[in-house]
């Protein structure tokens, strides 16, 4: 399994739907470490960019939304000389004024040049120059300036070059500026097994419970006579409800990852070429593609915020497991402390109330 690494600007993360959808773009891309700048979280709200896939580690923000601490590279690259580093970033700056902007100035050759020390000194490289040799690129759209220009990298020590294999710059799609990504040597990594729980928003899906319905009534007719067990029949038809469900899901999703990979390429195709000869007109047609993409990406964030209050309530009521142990119980005066009577008694009171399912092995709810 690739190692992922990611370096992208996202140029804010105080909404919670912006949070959500890089999260998710982020899971989409299967990043495994995101170096992410411009966050303009405080100190105290870098947190929130976290889900179950993904945890902050390291972090360095103000106590504003429009500050950060910058500690000196070089000091750092310095401490780390027996280490391998890897450096991602938008540094403002250039490697080469001709090859990394549009419309280079005078200005750009002393800043270049202290970049260029800066690696020479620091024993870096900049992994998708020597992988696309001479080739012209941008990460960074300057609106204002109809300019474009590379200013984001991925620095990494020389010994790790030999296990980068690509480095690609993708569409720009949720900020002003182009993610990069590069995929390490894969490693002997064992991946997680993943319970399975039935999905009741396909139960919103008028198409799934169409078909579904007529699956199971031809399934249950071909099999009734068969099964001289109850318990085996149902045990198979949850076999088969699970497999419709897992069939129609991957369905879904496929179509679904095609209609957004087709756009970024496209997105992409037509990038290069605005970023070749810049058009209102190539633009417009850009601006409308992105807002179908960036359309997707909130459904999904919508999506996951959806599940995050009942995440929770699962959580909490896993930690309260312990104490849910029933040893005695009371009822009318009398105290019942034998097994038989404490089920007896738990069994009347579950009678009285309204019929539901927590979801078992199986993974089927009562709303199913």
């Amino acid at each position: 399994m690739a190692i992922h690494i990611l370096s992208w600007n996202v140029n804010g993360l105080n909404s919670p739907i912006k949070r959500t959808k890089c999260l998710d773009y982020l899971r989409c891309k299967k990043v495994s470490i995101a170096l992410i700048q411009e966050s303009h979280l405080k100190s105290a709200d870098v947190h929130r960019f976290q889900n179950k896939y993904f945890k902050v580690i390291s972090s360095s923000s103000a106590v504003n939304k429009t500050k950060g601490v910058l500690d000196s590279a070089e000091s750092l690259m310095l401490f780390l000389e027996d280490c391998l580093v890897v450096l991602g970033g938008d540094f403002n700056a250039v490697l080469g004024p001709q090859l990394d902007r549009s419309h280079a100035s005078k200005s750009d050759s002393v800043i270049s040049g202290c970049f260029n020390s800066f690696l020479r000194h620091s024993n870096i490289c900049d992994v998708w120059c020597l992988q696309n040799d001479g080739a012209r690129d941008y990460t960074f759209f300057s609106a204002r300036h109809k300019s474009y220009s590379r200013t984001d990298y991925l620095l990494m020590s020389p010994s790790l070059i030999p296990y980068i294999s690509k480095v690609n710059i993708l569409p720009i799609i949720l900020s002003d500026h182009f993610p990069l990504i590069s995929p390490l040597t894969p490693t002997s990594l064992g991946a997680k097994r993943n319970r399975w729980r039935f999905n009741t928003s396909l139960l919103q899906d008028c198409t799934f419970v169409a078909d579904l319905r007529s699956y199971l009534m031809d399934f249950l007719q071909i099999n009734r006579d068969s099964a001289s067990d109850p318990q085996v029949l149902w045990e198979t038809t949850k076999c088969f409800i699970r497999g419709k469900c897992l069939s129609f899901s991957s369905f879904n999703k496929k179509r679904r990852e095609s209609r957004k990979f087709e756009l970024e390429k496209q997105i992409d195709i037509l990038e290069k070429e605005l970023k070749d000869n810049f058009c209102e007109t190539k633009a417009k047609i850009i601006n409308v593609l992105k807002s179908e993409l960036k359309s997707i990406y909130l459904h999904r964030a919508e999506f996951i915020i959806h599940q995050c209050s009942s995440k929770l309530l699962a959580l909490r009521l896993k930690d309260s497991e312990s104490k849910a142990s029933i040893s005695a119980i009371r009822h009318e005066g009398s105290v019942y402390a034998q097994p038989k009577d404490v089920n007896r008694e738990l069994k009347s009171a579950l009678d009285c109330m309204s019929s539901n399912k927590a979801p078992g092995l199986d993974g089927i709810l009562q709303s199913y």
